[in-house]
């Protein structure tokens, strides 16, 4: 075997081995994370469907035009029973949902606020709510559960690693997956369903996964931009290179000349001007006297097509406006993750792609595992053979790349080699030892 054909195989046996042990050690996370993420995905449609009694606005008669929301301010202000300031508006696009005022005095807290649900054209209060919901409850113990293990910080890092360490299994898998030629097509772009289990097994493993593996990195690495160790790092890095418009950092100010209550009407009526048809418009009122109204349009903010309005909030006027277009280039995967990593850039249509990432990575997880206890020898791991050369270049080049963009994975790959090179220390002393 030539030189080059000895290092591709050992680029491969490495490959396989980092696939094997990755896949084994973060499996019982990923599918937790994988689980909670597939039901996330519909976080919003599950409050609406299970929440519909406080949610729903009940059809009018005839084409009525909605109420201004400085006449139904005041409804909701004498709805209230905690005494709490107007902190938040909620506006949705769809006109069978109500308008809701969420009272507070600071924090964003739910469990603190109280809410009122008002009929956008009558003027009625459906409802209000100082607790959460039964369902409200459920999800927001599955957000715990996803972003950190109910661990606090040491189960947001445990997360964040086994994210890391699936774009290794994704990008490894993908090595595994590449034919050695493009004419194949059992075992690369079909399943065989005929021979031993393991072959059909993993024809479905490396298959499935391979036609999904473009949207598995996005949401990963979107999530990896989310994350608490990394993702706090890149922030940092696109915050101080400018990446983000100092408006979004520092909002506008404007000097307070009355204290007649803000116009809440105007301000949407701005928003909806520079974000027509947004499906939630999103009014955050002042907390100083000289704050402007914020408005976001979008529901994952601002996504593509999406905008922070800031309102004056004594005349109404517009005073600045950022949309995803005023964003440096560098600076677009920070406002972009959040909307990527649920699938809410484009509703529905890209909801779906990331409930079936969800599904791939717990089918891949149970699959790898149900392949390896079908081939694992007794009493031994049955873990693939390390290579016996260098690996080629740029696979050694892709790695350190990941350990310096990746930090916290980078720590754990730097664990991983000493421990490695401290087991070698040791088993050669005690060879030398016992001769």
């Amino acid at each position: 075997m030539s030189a080059a054909g000895s290092r591709s195989t050992d680029t491969r046996r490495s490959a396989w081995r980092w696939h094997f042990w990755a896949g084994l050690i973060v499996a019982p996370v990923l599918l937790v994370v994988s689980i909670t993420g597939g039901v996330l995905v519909f976080e919003q449609e599950i409050s609406l469907a299970f929440d519909a009694v406080w949610h729903t606005a009940d059809p009018v008669v005839g084409a009525p035009e909605r109420i201004s929301l400085d006449e139904l301010r005041p409804i909701a202000e004498a709805a209230t029973r905690t005494g709490q300031r107007l902190s938040d508006v909620y506006v949705f696009g769809d006109p069978s949902l109500t308008t809701i005022f969420v009272f507070r005095d600071g924090g964003f807290d739910r469990r603190t606020a109280e809410r009122v649900a008002v009929h956008p054209f009558t003027g009625d209060v459906v409802g209000s709510r100082t607790d959460e919901s039964a369902t409200e409850r459920v999800l927001r113990w599955m957000v715990v559960l996803h972003e950190s293990l109910f661990a606090g910080t040491v189960g947001k890092l445990i997360v964040e690693l086994v994210t890391a360490w699936s774009v290794v299994l994704v990008v490894t898998g993908i090595m595994l997956w590449w034919p050695r030629s493009w004419k194949i097509l059992r075992g690369v772009w079909t399943v065989r369903t005929k021979g031993s289990r393991y072959i059909v097994w993993r024809d479905w493993h490396t298959v499935v996964a391979a036609y999904l593996a473009i949207p598995t990195m996005l949401i990963l690495v979107s999530g990896m931009y989310l994350s608490f160790g990394t993702g706090g790092a890149w922030s940092l890095v696109t915050l101080a290179t400018g990446g983000i418009p100092e408006t979004v950092l520092a909002p506008p100010t404007v000097e307070r000349t009355t204290e007649a209550p803000s116009l809440l009407q105007p301000a949407l009526d701005r928003a909806s001007e520079v974000r027509p048809g947004s499906p939630i418009y999103d009014l955050s009122l002042p907390y100083s006297d000289n704050d402007t109204i914020r408005v976001v349009a979008g529901s994952a903010g601002p996504p593509i097509g999406g905008a922070y309005v800031y309102v004056d909030p004594q005349t109404g006027e517009l005073v600045t406006s950022v949309s995803q277009a005023d964003i440096a280039l560098h600076g677009q995967p920070l406002t972009l993750a959040y909307g990527v990593h649920v699938g809410a850039i484009g509703g529905m249509p890209t909801k779906l792609p990331a409930l079936a990432v969800c599904v791939v990575l717990i089918f891949s997880t149970l699959t790898g595992v149900y392949m390896w206890l079908i081939r694992k020898p007794d009493g031994r791991m049955g873990a693939p053979k390390p290579r016996r050369g260098p690996a080629a270049r740029w696979y050694v080049v892709a790695g350190a790349f990941a350990c310096v963009t990746m930090p916290t994975f980078g720590v754990s790959v730097l664990m991983i080699l000493a421990g490695r090179r401290v087991r070698r220390l040791f088993d050669t002393r005690k060879h030398v030892s016992t001769r």
